[in-house]
């Protein structure tokens, strides 16, 4: 009996759509304006988990995703590559470095990591792309980036 009397007036507090549809810890400060009960802070959360209007009402809040789609298998060695970053890193006493570029072959996971800056550029990746993949192993068909400004520019 008295969980339904709770939870009568958890939903004048947290139901009324005017109100937004709080959160639990809102809709639990409100109802404590007037009311008091033992583990009133428990109930409140439970209430505002279950699966009540609010749920669906809610707007999404990040952006939509794209859509996958399965990348080919390549057919030859360096056909396809994948490329990124390990940034953050100690800086290397001898050359300044502080991230590695590391790209890898998609077909034999074969990889190359070449030492860089976390300030990399689009032309200073250009170069070390074109240094250490097109002039040993050939222009590969496509690449697979995480679409970073460097990548992009």
């Amino acid at each position: 009996m008295f969980d339904s009397l709770r939870g009568e007036v958890i939903s004048l507090f947290h139901d009324n759509p005017e109100s937004g549809y709080f959160e639990a810890l809102k809709t639990t400060e409100l109802v404590s304006r007037d009311f008091y009960w033992a583990a009133m802070d428990s109930h409140g959360r439970r209430y505002v988990s279950g699966p009540k209007v609010c749920h669906r009402i809610k707007a999404p809040q990040h952006a939509r995703q794209g859509i996958n789609i399965r990348l080919e298998a390549p057919s030859r060695p360096w056909e396809g590559v994948t490329m990124d970053f390990v940034t953050d890193l100690p800086e290397s006493m001898a050359l300044g470095s502080t991230g590695i570029l590391v790209i890898v072959d998609r077909l034999t996971k074969m990889a190359i990591y070449s030492l860089c800056r976390n300030d990399i550029d689009s032309p200073e990746l250009a170069r070390l792309f074109f240094e250490h993949v097109i002039c040993k192993r050939g222009v590969p068909d496509n690449i697979v980036t995480d679409r970073g400004t460097q990548f992009t520019s």
